[in-house]
């Protein structure tokens, strides 16, 4: 009588990927994380899976829907997101996932996240406009003009600024402004206005990824 047996060998590893291995946002913004799946490739189940960062003050890992263990293929999810008050800068963190198979014998994985932070930021040629003195029954005026730059490293909207009590204010040139663009609107003191002192602020706001930006200029 004859007796066959075959005995598997024991074959093990994890991989870690994601599809957004680099980040960029606006500095202030909100972040989204990076979604990561561990794959098991072993033969056996995986136990004790356990996820770290190398650069933990500037991301957080959320494991909260991580599997504990993973059978031979299984997969499991996790989350690493960038802290949303970092300064303007590169960061960048190794996530290292371990786990332990048949015995004592450990599984380790790595992968990496990088994160860009941009500056938001917009500017004007000047912080305020002086349209001097007049008499009463006065020649209205002529306009000023005001020129907005995007001083930062991403895109923004522009939003018309609005006429003021006593200012009238012209449309943008331009609201869709890249880094380093300019977009320019008029600022004329409006006829017909009684004798007195006339002061205002005017405000100029937009949006870059979500984030508002804003400045203001005087008028007077």
């Amino acid at each position: 009588v004859g007796y066959a047996a075959s005995i598997e060998a024991l074959t093990y590893g994890l991989t870690v990927a994601t599809d957004s291995p680099s980040l960029e946002l606006p500095q202030g913004a909100i972040p989204a994380g990076a979604a990561f799946t561990i794959t098991n490739n072993s033969n056996v189940t995986v136990s004790g899976l356990k996820v770290s960062l190398t650069d933990s003050g500037n991301f957080e890992v959320d494991t909260s829907e991580m599997a504990a263990s993973l059978a031979p293929n299984g997969t499991t999810t996790f989350t690493v997101t960038p802290n949303h008050d970092l300064a303007v800068g590169n960061y960048e963190t190794t996530i290292t996932v371990t786990g332990t198979v048949t015995g004592d014998q450990s599984v380790t994985e790595t992968a990496s996240l990088t994160c860009t932070v941009k500056k938001v930021e917009i500017a004007a040629d000047s912080a305020s406009l002086d349209f001097g003195s007049a008499y009463t029954g006065y020649t209205q005026p002529g306009s000023q003009t005001v020129t907005v730059t995007n001083t930062g490293e991403q895109a923004v909207t522009l939003t018309q600024p609005l006429d003021t009590a006593y200012f009238t204010v012209g449309p943008l040139s331009d609201a869709a402004l890249a880094a380093g663009e300019q977009a320019a609107f008029t600022v004329q003191p409006k006829a017909g206005l009684a004798p007195g002192e006339y002061s205002e602020t005017l405000a100029i706001s937009g949006q870059s990824g979500g984030r508002p930006v804003k400045l203001q200029v005087l008028l007077s």
